[in-house]
């Protein structure tokens, strides 16, 4: 019986790793409709479509004159790439360079984004200049987007922190937790269900912890 057992595929194992990574995915899914933008105005999908073969994120900068204003403009568009081509919207390969390491290479398949171009091409933050501040910033003024952004950024890292538990045993021998900047202690209290003999504790900003729900051996405290 145990032989049996051995000997079976783990298809348990692989249908947790392709759920988890899909819900991963669903929680992010708001940037790709952002990203696909930029990508459009900042005219790296026409310049992918129109090139002899695929192209690097260098070779993307320098072809659409982005260096000149923002040294890290490489850097940003293979951000962009990368996701892009995590929905199969454009293509990937990897070709050695002359150090025989691995440059990544985009080639055309179909396109969408706003103001993250001007981000590319002159540096700065994205959603800074969207709104005329930072995102922490904004959150004091908009009640309504602080609550989802901690909300999403607590789900976000509840179905993260569910996997380090399984894999990290070092929770066993701690008494007391503290989450510096913890949101609405979503991190916390993952790591409490699963070890209750630990006091946590939750710590952020007044208009975050204002939204945080009470939870049981975790102590919301604010500045």
């Amino acid at each position: 019986m145990d032989l049996m057992f051995a000997r079976r595929p783990p298809v348990n194992d692989t249908k947790e790793e392709d759920a988890y990574t899909y819900a991963m995915r669903l929680v992010s899914f708001s940037a790709l409709p952002m990203t696909l933008r930029a990508a459009v105005e900042l005219g790296l999908l026409r310049f992918i479509s129109e090139a002899a073969g695929p192209l690097s994120s260098d070779e993307l900068a320098a072809g659409l004159g982005l260096l000149s204003t923002n040294p890290h403009a490489a850097t940003m568009i293979e951000h962009i790439l990368r996701l892009l081509a995590s929905y199969s919207i454009i293509s990937y390969s990897g070709s050695p360079d002359d150090e025989g390491r691995v440059v990544p290479r985009y080639g055309p398949t179909p396109i969408c984004k706003y103001h993250i171009k001007d981000a590319v091409v002159n540096g700065g933050t994205p959603f800074d200049m969207a709104y005329g501040m930072p995102v922490i910033d904004y959150t004091r003024k908009d009640s309504k987007f602080n609550y989802l952004l901690s909300r999403g950024m607590g789900d976000h890292s509840a179905i993260i922190m569910k996997k380090v538990l399984d894999a990290y045993q070092g929770f066993h021998d701690i008494n007391v937790a503290v989450d510096v900047g913890g949101g609405l202690g979503s991190t916390l209290n993952t790591i409490i269900s699963r070890h209750n003999h630990i006091k946590g504790i939750n710590f952020d900003l007044p208009h975050v912890i204002s939204h945080a729900p009470p939870i049981l051996t975790l102590c919301h405290l604010d500045l």
